[in-house]
């Protein structure tokens, strides 16, 4: 993911970024589908896939918690659905892997908001 969730302002900005982040799985689960870089160069590296299903769900997550907080706008109603369609696309394509990145994005952007206010102080 290039845009950082910070940036986001309106509810446009939000539904956008959520486009940007499905269009990501769509191509991972096409590579997938397709067994491309599938390949790993050491036994305890990640394959790209693997590497790019964690990033998308560390994003996810942040975005998630975040939103949650009310740190970004919030989506129109009529997207409510996309979040949850979200969650599952990304389950499709490696429920174990996409889990964990959530939960650590989610885990990263409480810290990080934790970190801010004890600076502030």
């Amino acid at each position: 993911m290039h845009t950082d969730v910070y940036t986001l302002k309106t509810p446009l900005d939000t539904l956008s970024w959520l486009c940007l982040l499905e269009s990501e799985l769509l191509s991972i689960r096409a590579f997938q589908r397709l067994d491309l870089h599938t390949d790993r160069d050491e036994t305890n590296e990640l394959t790209f896939l693997e590497d790019s299903i964690i990033g998308t769900g560390t994003a996810y997550g942040w975005f998630v918690f975040l939103l949650g907080e009310g740190d970004i706008p919030p989506l129109p109603d009529t997207s409510k659905n996309l979040l949850f369609t979200l969650d599952e696309l990304g389950k499709e394509i490696n429920r174990p892997f996409w889990e964990k990145a959530v939960d650590e994005g989610i885990q990263d952007a409480r810290c990080d908001r934790a970190i801010a206010a004890l600076e502030r102080m």
